[in-house]
């Protein structure tokens, strides 16, 4: 390990890297691993391999800022090949919206199929539960609420929720959940039963 290895390890342990100097020595091999992820054609995916750099260190900064440690773990083998992991994970969540939104066409609704089905009675009824629980969004942590807010009321896939946050599917999910539990007991509504 070399001096600036040493110096950039330090402010990871003290909870201060020095992102500055992280990105400069380490953009290009970043740059490299989203790049061979998206392909020659970036522009089909609305994405560059420059912008998933950029979102791959802002998401690792809010992530220090919110959690008041290093995102990066100081004692990871290798700080290169972490960065160069988390850029190609943010890569293939590009890759993976791309093709989603590409193979699911939307429904074609007509005046008569807007009620009347089980379904959009549930939907209906859904909305109005997510209504009585928005006025007690105030009891969520700030990433709760962009977890409900995106999936629940923007109906984002927990994937697209998960690259914005800099977190993973999973934990998405779990945000979810807890948000979901928080809300409907302080709203004083009975959860549907999951049959665990």
């Amino acid at each position: 390990m070399d001096l600036d290895d040493a110096d950039l390890r330090a402010g990871l342990a003290a909870g201060t890297p020095d992102w500055a100097a992280i990105y400069a020595r380490f953009r290009t091999p970043m740059w490299r691993s989203a790049a061979r992820v998206l392909g020659r054609d970036q522009s089909t995916l609305g994405n560059s391999a420059d912008s998933v750099v950029h979102d791959t260190m802002e998401a690792l900064i809010k992530k220090t800022q919110q959690t008041l440690e290093s995102a990066i773990p100081p004692d990871v083998d290798s700080i290169e090949a972490f960065l160069r992991r988390a850029t190609r994970n943010r890569a293939l969540n590009v890759v993976r919206r791309a093709k989603q939104k590409e193979m699911v066409p939307l429904p074609e609704l007509d005046d008569s199929d807007v009620l009347g089905r089980e379904d959009d009675l549930e939907e209906v009824e859904d909305g109005m539960i997510l209504d009585q629980l928005d006025s007690q969004l105030d009891l969520l942590s700030e990433t709760e609420r962009a977890a409900y807010n995106g999936y629940f009321k923007q109906r984002r896939t927990q994937a697209d929720i998960a690259a914005q946050l800099g977190v993973s599917d999973r934990w998405v999910a779990k945000l979810c959940t807890s948000a979901i539990r928080k809300l409907t007991i302080a709203a004083g509504i009975e959860p549907h039963d999951t049959g665990r």
